[in-house]
């Protein structure tokens, strides 16, 4: 495993934000640009890159930041054993688990660690997203049917108060749809078996915690569709909105 370490963060960051990369340098690059342009800026980066890329090494650097800090996988990881050994790594008050290929809105991180820091009991903040193709432009219709299908377009801002509901429709959405309290669920518990459907398994760890979990109904993340993800665009222009194994596509 290589690393670049980060300099002059004398603090713990308000929030953690681990990004899960694998051999997508072009849209890594615009991932963390978005990531860095949030309107909260206390936060550390943590790029946990299972393809232990050169390229994507070099690209943070470039960055020049310090709260970006660069690990490099090797040899590489599963998906949940990455994800889960960086948010384990994470420093922060709260946590991001973020995709390599989506993009947050700016407001993104300000917005759903609101109610964690309004209320101690709140561990889990989730929003609505948009669908966006290998451009980042945006269907509309389908960012509608998403939501519509999840159970998200009904669902008013605040705690849930009926988890088994949203937690069958899985209306808690990708990892990069939300930010959870450290401490909140055991990561330990996010185990091996669950393979790629740990975004799933996450929700239910949440939803059976002994923390609330809130809803905020603003689309604040993109989720890209492309050649390289689980579901294409055409799944969901032909109306198939069944993940092929939970995917993270229609999942959220």
């Amino acid at each position: 495993m290589t690393s670049v370490q980060p300099e002059g963060l004398e603090k713990n960051p308000l929030v953690s934000v681990v990004l899960i990369a694998y051999k997508r340098p072009e849209y890594l690059k615009i991932t963390i640009t978005f990531i860095l342009g949030q309107t909260l800026g206390d936060f550390e980066l943590i790029v946990a890159d299972n393809s232990n890329s050169p390229e994507s090494a070099r690209m943070c650097r470039a960055f020049d930041d310090p709260r970006i800090h660069y690990i490099g996988r090797e040899p590489s990881l599963s998906m949940v054993s990455n994800a889960r050994s960086g948010m384990k790594l994470a420093k922060g008050k709260y946590i991001a688990n973020i995709h390599d290929d989506d993009v947050l809105d700016a407001h993104f991180l300000e917005t759903l660690i609101h109610p964690m820091e309004q209320d101690e009991k709140v561990g889990l903040v989730f929003c609505d997203h948009r669908i966006i193709d290998a451009d980042g432009v945006e269907d509309v219709a389908i960012s509608d049917q998403n939501s519509k299908r999840y159970g998200r377009a009904g669902l008013a801002e605040g705690v849930l108060t009926h988890r088994a509901d949203a937690l069958f429709d899985q209306a808690i959405p990708t990892p990069s749809g939300r930010v959870f309290r450290a401490g909140s669920i055991d990561l330990d518990e996010v185990y091996e078996r669950v393979g790629l459907a740990y975004d799933l398994w996450m929700s239910f760890l949440h939803c059976k915690s002994a923390f609330e979990c809130y809803y905020i109904p603003t689309r604040l993340m993109s989720y890209r569709v492309h050649a390289g993800s689980a579901t294409s665009f055409g799944s969901f222009k032909n109306g198939n909105c069944s993940p092929p194994r939970a995917s993270r596509v229609v999942l959220m």
